[in-house]
């Protein structure tokens, strides 16, 4: 599988590292559902340039796919520009910080995909194509299951049959007194069952405890007492 890039630069003001997608990686091919499409689109960006051997710091500001950014974090990515401190520009290392960021989430969470990924790959890539699919009858045969290859009726006749075996020796056992769990009540034209439950007064205590000595309360608290007084006037 492919891993995200650690860290391999030099830190900002505020702890954003700068980070860059090694050259194995920008051959990756991400992509994803409508929700992550602006994601997406940022990767591509960077991928790009970072093929093209480009810094995003050398790039129009213009071109950078800001449709990714937060709301919440717009006041960290965007910091004042150096020829005019009223106007915001983006900082493209905490750019790239929130792109790898929200890509290892993405990925994390299933919502991202990589082709010819063994651990972020799309359920589907794991399926037959459409294509092969259409040799459904020959596909059946050749794993030679008959789950998979006997007729609906004849699966569900077995199953019925089963089902009606087993409810057959439930009822016998049932009848016999066999079941312990079940007492009977009755004649057998009119006879009634319920089930046993465990009495209420069970004993919970172990039989270890019913060894012991028995001890009344008075003297348990005589006993308390005078260990309290004796640790008092050691301590005094």
């Amino acid at each position: 599988g492919h891993s995200l890039p650690a860290g391999s630069g030099p830190v900002d003001k505020v702890g954003v590292q700068s980070w860059q997608i090694p050259p194995d990686q920008t051959a990756c091919s991400f992509y994803a559902g409508f929700n992550k499409l602006p994601l997406v689109h940022a990767v591509h960006f960077l991928q790009d340039l970072f093929r093209r051997d480009k810094s995003p710091r050398h790039i129009d500001q213009a071109l950078f796919p800001v449709d990714l950014i937060p709301k919440h974090l717009q006041r960290y990515i965007y910091v004042p520009s150096e020829e005019d401190r009223r106007r915001k520009v983006i900082e493209p290392d905490r750019f790239k910080f929130l792109v790898y960021r929200m890509l290892r989430n993405a990925l994390e969470a299933g919502d991202v995909f990589v082709q010819k990924s063994t651990e972020y790959r799309r359920f589907e890539d794991d399926l037959i194509s459409d294509e092969k699919w259409k040799n459904r009858d020959g596909i059946l045969t050749d794993l030679n299951l008959r789950l998979l290859s006997a007729p609906i009726e004849d699966m569900l006749a077995e199953l019925e049959e089963s089902i009606e075996s087993l409810l057959q020796r439930v009822n016998q056992r049932i009848d016999d007194g066999e079941n312990k769990h079940i007492k009977l009540k009755g004649k057998p034209e009119k006879r009634r069952w319920n089930l046993l439950y465990p009495p209420s007064d069970e004993q919970v205590n172990s039989p270890f405890f019913s060894q012991l000595p028995g001890i009344g309360k008075l003297s348990s608290y005589t006993r308390q007492n005078s260990t309290k007084r004796a640790l008092w006037e050691l301590e005094s």
